[in-house]
């Protein structure tokens, strides 16, 4: 097994690993099973990130771009917005309908210029977007997130950035994208003072 091989399967297990701190919280436990405040999912939000992702998806499928942070990131979307369905967070902000919308637009685009590097970065960009009301959320409240997923995550991107080849539209966008949000939600975390050393 060369290098990028290994390289690649640690940012998988990362991203994978990731989910579980998130998940534990469900249950009002970190990571070291202590008991917290249970992390309450919105269903708004979830639902999104599983229509985007799986654009995404399946245009890198199509582009041949295939990575599985993405797909881990759409079966985890799907699994948390069914759980939201029952006991996460009700409401829709306007946040919400322009995601949705941006998200539409990487569609549209894509059928009329018969590219999937449009439906990839556009739905990206509604990723990025999307997580902005999570870093609204934790720089007033930092207890409802758990900072561990979110480094996992973000390690996991960095690693995905650096061994991908070839480095193209369709294989850079989403990592890059997803970067961009697990860094921003990790800056707001550590400015609010959620990690002591």
């Amino acid at each position: 097994m060369n290098a990028r091989k290994i390289f690649g399967l640690l940012s998988t297990t990362l991203w994978l690993f990731g989910y579980v701190p998130y998940v534990l919280g469900f249950y009002g436990l970190d990571l070291w099973g202590h008991y917290i405040t249970p992390t309450q999912p919105e269903k708004a939000t979830w639902f999104i990130f599983l229509l985007l992702d799986t654009v995404v998806l399946v245009g890198m499928y199509t582009k041949r771009a295939f990575n599985w942070q993405i797909v881990i990131a759409t079966i985890m979307a799907l699994g948390i917005w069914v759980y939201s369905c029952f006991y996460g967070v009700p409401g829709w902000t306007v946040l919400d309908s322009v995601c949705v919308a941006i998200g539409m637009l990487g569609l549209v685009l894509w059928y009329l210029n018969r590219d999937a590097n449009w439906g990839i970065v556009i739905n990206t960009i509604g990723l990025v977007v999307g997580v902005i009301p999570t870093v609204v959320s934790v720089w007033h409240d930092p207890t409802h997130e758990t900072i561990y997923g979110w480094i996992f995550g973000l390690t996991s991107c960095v690693i995905l950035i650096t061994i991908t080849k070839p480095r193209t539209v369709a294989n850079l966008t989403q990592p890059i994208g997803f970067l961009i949000t697990e860094a921003s939600v990790v800056a707001a975390l550590l400015m609010k003072g959620a990690l002591q050393w």
